[in-house]
């Protein structure tokens, strides 16, 4: 009389996935005042609107869930979003046979489809987060601008500033911030 046996085998299929985006904004910067005077002037206005001085010179600020670095030398600004995630999942095969090495086998064949089918899961998920993080990317694009607006606004308002007290007697500064958000800067001059 014969005998079925039956062997269950179990693994882990573990994964980390990672998956990062970015986008470049191109600055043209003109130099209303000295180019080098004109960097000072950016690099104090990045300072003071929260960007942090990084030890190659460029300028760093997290908004939202994106990493703008401003590269004064480069007269760019690079988006990057990235995320990393680590995934775990069970793996169970059963095989039978009529002897005990035959019942291994097919359970170790069993087991190494099922992983396999779990791991091409896992590429699916890589994927997905690859989406995420360029929908994030697209998303935030109007807060980008709007923050690289913003101290250009600032720059150019303190390079003409500046500009103005070389030409004369500056007698007076009138700036303004309409409910659109257009900026107006009137400076009076005499000679």
């Amino acid at each position: 009389m014969s005998r079925a046996y039956w062997v269950k085998l179990s693994t882990s299929v573990s994964d980390t996935i990672q998956a990062d985006d970015c986008a470049t904004h191109k600055i043209d910067l003109e130099a209303v005042v000295p180019a080098a005077e004109m960097g000072e002037i950016v690099g104090a206005a990045l300072e003071g609107a929260g960007w942090e001085r990084q030890d190659d010179g460029s300028f760093r600020k997290q908004v939202r869930d994106v990493t703008l670095v401003w590269d004064l030398t480069a007269s760019e600004v690079r988006a990057g979003v990235e995320a990393s995630q680590s995934l775990t999942q069970d793996v169970h095969a059963q095989g039978r046979g009529y002897d005990e090495k035959q019942a291994q086998s097919d359970a170790q064949k069993r087991l190494e489809l099922e992983a396999k089918r779990v791991q091409d899961a896992l590429a699916g998920e890589q994927e997905r987060l690859q989406q995420q993080l360029t929908q994030k990317l697209s998303d935030s694009e109007e807060a980008r601008v709007r923050e690289i607006n913003e101290v250009l606004q600032r720059a150019y308002a303190e390079a003409v500033k500046r500009k103005a007290r070389r030409m004369g007697n500056v007698t007076n500064v009138q700036e303004s911030t309409s409910d659109d958000g257009e900026y107006q800067l009137t400076i009076t001059i005499s000679e």
